[in-house]
């Protein structure tokens, strides 16, 4: 029987609502060592994740609710670990959350869960930018396979001008 992304996934630490300051969301990430934050609503619903790039790349005077990415990439119980990673690769996202069927966040798996189980290589163009091995802000693939280059690299034209396409990087 395949592995499932339940089997490596933790549970959130912390999680954050849409009204949470940006300053105290970023302080709740680097006091729990996490990267991904949760969004939830008054229901204790999913309704986004951010991340600590998010955050520092937002105005510090907002909200959670300026950088979150919604509507988000989930998983549920019975999704496989390689079913996970090619969602992760497809939609460029860094982590994947899991919910139960009626929708309630349960855990999360990250790109490094999945390197750590041996999913994901170590190798730049696969589960990071091709460009500067950034795991973070990933443009989704649009064919699996393809190299994949983190925002910031497309933004400037990195990807093509430092790129090396030769295999192994």
């Amino acid at each position: 029987m395949s592995r499932r992304a339940c089997d490596i996934m933790s549970r959130p630490k912390v999680m954050v609502r849409p009204t949470t300051p940006l300053r105290e969301a970023e302080a709740l990430a680097l006091q729990h060592r996490v990267h991904h934050l949760p969004v939830i609503d008054a229901d204790g619903d999913l309704v986004g994740m951010v991340c600590l790039c998010d955050i520092r790349d937002a105005p510090r005077s907002g909200l959670v609710a300026d950088c979150v990415s919604s509507p988000v990439v989930t998983a549920t119980i019975a999704t496989t670990l390689s079913d996970a990673a090619a969602m992760m690769r497809e939609h460029g996202v860094g982590c994947l959350p899991i919910v139960s069927s009626g929708g309630h966040l349960i855990g999360v798996v990250t790109r490094r869960d999945l390197r750590d189980v041996g999913v994901f290589s170590r190798e730049r163009g696969i589960d990071s930018c091709r460009a500067c091995g950034s795991t973070h802000s990933l443009e989704p693939a649009e064919q699996p396979g393809d190299l994949v280059f983190c925002a910031d690299c497309v933004a400037s034209g990195t990807e093509f001008a430092n790129a090396d396409t030769s295999p192994g990087m």
